[in-house]
């Protein structure tokens, strides 16, 4: 093996017709240059900001400045649900049912069997978010120019955000490197009070009633996904294990999932009219 002495200057290769003019480049791996670029832990839900976070060093020290110079690049390029699987499996009219046993029958059958009709159903966007160290508390960033650079990006729909760090310094006078790297954070669907929609009847069954409640669970809404929008924002099939309802001097008792975004709970009665009872809704998560 032989080194490779970087510091002497390359010499022209010499020909017939003489000299011929080129560039050299060297990339190698700059050790002095640390990153530090993620997404913030947390759990989030759908209405929540996802922090990202980028810090450098060279040789142990912050680098501030980053993106003062034309030509650098301190961003963050994602990749995004463009739809959320429960819109999706509310609108599906595949079969809740599948040869393959290793699916389970229900919404796990329901999206196996749309996602094999049509592989391209589930969209996905594309977005850019800039990264500041300006301490902005829209930016998410805590201290002005101490070399931490921040972004916070709005969670509308839940899903996984794939991020891509991209910091580059081409600054003549300064340290040239680029760094990327690749984080994921996952946005849970919880419902949301405001948004969740309840339609209630009664219904004679033999010699009583019963109150005839149709549930459809909805996320927050945002940006991209209105709260007037039925077609955005609803939980889907899968969640029935989730919601619970109680009534006073009743045990409480599960709705059924429809499998097409909405849950169905009925509660028997023999009094006439409406029973005297208050319904609430309440949700457990393992």
């Amino acid at each position: 093996m032989k080194a490779i002495d970087l510091v002497q200057r390359p010499t022209a290769v010499v020909g017939n017709n003489g000299g011929i003019p080129f560039d050299l480049h060297i990339m190698t791996d700059d050790s002095g240059v640390k990153s530090d670029l993620s997404v913030v832990p947390g759990d989030y839900k759908v209405g929540d900001k996802i922090r990202l976070r980028a810090k450098l060093r060279y040789f142990g020290v912050l680098m501030r400045g980053l993106g003062s110079h034309p030509g650098d690049k301190v961003k963050v390029e994602l990749i995004k649900p463009g739809q959320s699987i429960g819109d999706m499996l509310s609108d599906s009219t595949a079969s809740s049912t599948s040869a393959n046993p290793d699916v389970q029958p229900g919404a796990e059958a329901k999206l196996f069997n749309t996602l094999q009709n049509d592989p391209s159903v589930l969209v996905r966007n594309s977005d850019t978010v800039q990264l500041f160290d300006d301490g902005k508390p829209e930016h998410g960033d805590d201290v002005a120019g101490d070399g931490i650079y921040s972004a916070l990006y709005p969670a509308t729909l839940p899903g996984h955000y794939n991020f891509l760090f991209a910091i580059e310094s081409v600054a003549q006078n300064a340290v040239r490197f680029s760094r990327q790297q690749v984080r994921t954070a996952y946005v849970r669907a919880v419902p949301d009070a405001g948004n969740t929609v309840f339609q209630t009847s009664i219904q004679r069954r033999g010699k009583g009633s019963v109150f005839l409640i149709v549930m459809t669970p909805r996320v927050k809404p945002g940006p991209g996904c209105a709260k007037g929008d039925p077609k955005c924002g609803r939980m889907g099939p899968g969640w029935a294990n989730y919601f619970w309802f109680t009534a006073a001097g009743q045990t409480r008792f599960k709705a059924i999932d429809m499998l097409n975004g909405t849950y169905e709970a009925t509660l028997a009665f023999t009094a006439p009219g409406r029973p005297r009872s208050r319904s609430t809704l309440k949700m457990s998560w393992r």
